[in-house]
């Protein structure tokens, strides 16, 4: 009785989870030690090789209440015809201090300095003074301060940084922000000290100036003088010559007209009637008096002597510079305060290197390769079996 085969519904390329599971579960020492050697690989790499950190720290100008310390000194570069919010020489607004902050750090000295103190990599370098320098250039140029963008109308300015240690990066942050402080205060300090000069110097140059237009005045009240004294002698000489003692026409007359008949040999500097007809004894008591006074009095007789007085004394008398120097003193320079307001503690910091990450596929990179290496090795040990039997 022929029967017909029953056909084998095995198939060699079937997979059995149960079993591969089993021959990893089997295989746990094998995949447990490529985990750890994974994780410790990635330990080595992150020590090291150091994860290089990103950090924006926000500065702002300086705070209003600091501002006010500025009032007084304020108003007398207004006194004086300095705009504060104009006038770069007076740096005495948030916006002149905030400009004198950006030019204070773009130039990098204060950066650099840092640099050299805190820079583990830099301390550690033992390249050539070129070396160094370059090293040190490629630092530096870690640290850029970032303006806003004006087209999306952003106002907040940034400290932006890369480094390989938040520490390091904090440490060289303060203490270049606290020099660029200091140098602000001593640059803000100079600059007033140069208009109390300026000022100083102005008043001198004036008082100076008024003192040399007063002598060249009282040269000329005396060469005036001296031609008047000369004059007035003649013209009593040719009334005493005429006998006329009281003068020969009334003050009216001497006004209005010449005296007919008299022959006119010289005139009066103020009008064409002889100053002789007023007669000898009034021309020689001017005269006396004329003689008689003091070149003090001569002078303040002069219109032009008396202004030039009068602007003299406003100048002698003038306290701007005091008054601006008293300003300046109200101020405290040397408070440990910062005109330039930030926080190092509020820096948004952000790490290239996400740990949690790195290990995360460390474990999950040591449990496959661990799984794939005990499968293979069991699959290559049954295959030697099964060609053994054969």
């Amino acid at each position: 009785m022929n029967t017909t085969p029953v056909p084998d519904t095995h198939y060699d390329d079937e997979i059995d989870l149960l079993e591969l599971l089993e021959t990893i579960w089997q295989g746990r020492a094998v995949v447990l030690t490529i985990v750890v050697t994974c994780l410790l690989l990635t330990a080595a790499y992150v020590v090291y090789w150091p994860t290089t950190y990103q950090g924006l720290l926000a500065v702002n100008e300086t705070p209003q209440e600091i501002m006010t310390d500025f009032i007084s000194i304020n108003e007398q570069l207004v006194k004086n015809g300095y705009d504060p919010e104009t006038d770069y020489i007076s740096s005495i607004h948030t916006q002149g201090l905030f400009a004198e902050f950006i030019t204070e750090f773009n130039d990098y000295q204060e950066i650099i300095a840092a640099v050299k103190a805190h820079s583990s990599v830099y301390k550690v370098f033992q390249g050539s003074d070129k070396e160094r320098h370059e090293l040190l250039v490629e630092l530096e140029k870690q640290f850029s301060l970032q303006a806003p963008d004006r087209k999306r109308q952003e106002t907040q300015w940034f400290i932006a940084y890369k480094w390989n240690s938040i520490e390091e990066a904090s440490q060289i942050l303060e203490q270049a922000l606290t020099q660029i402080n200091v140098n602000i205060k001593k640059t803000t300090l100079d600059n007033l000290k140069k208009l109390v000069t300026n000022l100083k110097l102005r008043q001198k140059l004036a008082v100076e100036k008024l003192n040399y237009q007063l002598a060249a005045q009282a040269k000329k009240i005396e060469l005036r003088i001296q031609k008047k004294i000369l004059y007035l002698g003649e013209q009593a000489a040719i009334a005493r010559q005429l006998n006329l003692a009281q003068g020969a026409i009334s003050a009216n007359d001497l006004q209005n007209k010449q005296t007919s008949g008299v022959a006119v040999t010289v005139q009066s500097d103020n009008n064409s009637v002889p100053i002789y007809l007023r007669g000898y004894q009034a021309i020689e008591k001017e005269l006396q008096l004329m003689r008689d006074r003091s070149k003090e009095k001569h002078y303040s007789l002069d219109n032009t002597y008396i202004v030039l007085q009068e602007q003299l004394i406003d100048w002698q008398s003038n306290v701007d510079a005091q008054q601006l120097q008293q300003a300046i003193d109200t101020v405290p320079f040397n408070a440990k305060t910062f005109w330039i307001s930030y926080d190092i503690a509020l820096t948004d910091i952000k790490g290239e290197k996400k740990l949690a990450l790195l290990f995360a596929l460390a474990l999950f990179s040591g449990i496959v390769s661990g799984s794939l290496w005990v499968l293979f090795r069991s699959a290559l040990y049954k295959r030697r079996r099964a060609l053994i039997k054969q």
